[in-house]
């Protein structure tokens, strides 16, 4: 696949000059660039790693991982970029290229980044040339996943990445039978260390636990109590009540003071809330409404996000929901606050601690489908696609000895096994 001789001769002719290449990498891969144009934050790289180390080129300048499927760039991706002005404006393909990139969340990004990364560090250890990179042949993609083989869980999101960064170039993808099979031979072949254990969930017992412990008149404890009830009964994502840090609130993506809460009565007389929240992992800008159902429990999720909004009612509209009252302002919830000060009062009532906020997900489920909720029900409380409730629920099945052992026996696994069974013939 390198081209040698008088093939690299004859690409070398017609490549681009390196002050063109110049040019449009500086700009971001798109002459203008397409971070700026939506008003993202640039982070400062740091200089790589050891084992991040890649050849020098006019193609990859020094950016973080986050932002290199925006400004690495290959022959082919300068020739698109310079000929797309032919048909669009400078800024009207430069808005187009920025749209494409951010229907992907940063934190994808970063992980897509990575895998650009690694594609790059083998096509400079095999000698493929950059003309060869993009598009990148069926043959080429194959032997840079199975040089994971035995290394790694899993190449598919390296190979998503890679995807990516062909689609925002205008490059056709070849990925094909020879890329499919080197992806699942690396499945099978993924070393035991590669294998986590299931993420412990959260159950009623934490739940309990966490409103006994916080502090309800302190305005933090208060909408700590709020999102962890949310996220646990509403089972929802915490990336989807919660922003990582006060420089990554968008509005446009975040769930603020002002989303729409409306509350309503069921015919049996339960009131329930709707709260809607702009932007998903799977629904994107469509975003999604959150059902808060108010529980003859004292962890009723209702109660605690109407608690939560008198006593944080001065933060302004416009703030993240969850944010809450400090001195004469205001601060954020971020997810790292929340997963801190929900770890100190477990760790000190003997529970088992959590890493991430996955695991409010896991436990809402389990814990409606132990208190025979119909699967249909659960699924639509989650907001998946039926297929992919399958698969979460096989994962959920690894978890449930937390449960049995706390608060049902044995036989309730199997009567859920059964009804799941049932559930999934029925589809």
């Amino acid at each position: 696949m390198d081209r040698t001789g008088d093939d690299e001769a004859a690409a070398s002719a017609v490549a681009p000059s390196e002050a063109v290449i110049d040019r449009v990498s500086r700009a971001g891969g798109f002459l203008i660039t397409p971070l700026r144009a939506l008003e993202e934050r640039i982070i400062t790289p740091r200089p790589p790693r050891s084992d991040d180390q890649y050849t020098p080129s006019v193609y990859r300048p020094l950016v973080s991982a986050r932002d290199r499927i925006t400004f690495w760039l290959s022959p082919f991706a300068v020739e698109y970029s310079l000929n797309a002005r032919l048909q669009l404006s400078d800024s009207a393909f430069t808005r187009m290229c920025a749209v494409q990139i951010s229907s992907i969340d940063q934190s994808t990004r970063v992980n897509y980044g990575a895998g650009l990364l690694r594609f790059t560090q083998y096509c400079d250890s095999v000698g493929i040339s950059e003309w060869d990179r993009m598009p990148a042949s069926d043959i080429l993609l194959a032997g840079f996943v199975a040089a994971g083989a035995g290394k790694v869980a899993s190449a598919q999101q390296w190979v998503s990445g890679l995807r990516l960064w062909h689609d925002v170039n205008g490059a056709p993808w070849l990925g094909d039978q020879a890329l499919k099979r080197a992806l699942a031979g690396v499945k099978k072949l993924a070393p035991s260390s590669s294998h986590r254990p299931p993420r412990p969930p959260v159950t009623l017992k934490h739940m309990r636990a966490l409103l006994e412990g916080l502090n309800l008149l302190n305005t933090r404890d208060a909408a700590v109590w709020a999102a962890a009830a949310v996220a646990f009964w509403s089972i929802c994502r915490l990336g989807e009540l919660l922003i990582a840090s006060q420089q990554d609130f968008r509005p446009e993506k975040h769930v603020t003071r002002a989303s729409p809460l409306t509350y309503a009565k069921a015919r049996n007389g339960v009131e329930c809330g709707t709260l809607h929240i702009p932007w998903t992992k799977t629904t994107a800008s469509d975003g999604a409404d959150i059902v808060i159902t108010d529980l003859a429990d004292p962890t009723s999720p209702l109660y605690a996000i109407r608690y939560h909004l008198v006593v944080n009612a001065n933060v302004p509209s416009d703030a993240p929901l969850f944010a809450f009252e400090q001195d004469d302002s205001w601060q954020a919830l971020t997810k790292s606050v929340f997963l801190q000060r929900c770890n100190e009062i477990w760790k000190a009532r003997g529970l088992h601690t959590l890493e991430g906020g996955h695991s409010f997900r896991i436990g809402g489920t389990t814990e409606w489908l132990l208190r025979g909720t119909p699967p249909d029900v659960v699924q639509k409380q989650g907001r998946w696609l039926s297929g992919a409730f399958l698969l979460y629920w096989r994962k959920v099945q690894t978890v449930l000895p937390f449960f049995i052992s706390q608060a049902f026996n044995a036989s309730e696994a199997l009567r859920l096994d059964r009804i799941m069974d049932d559930y999934e013939r029925s589809l």
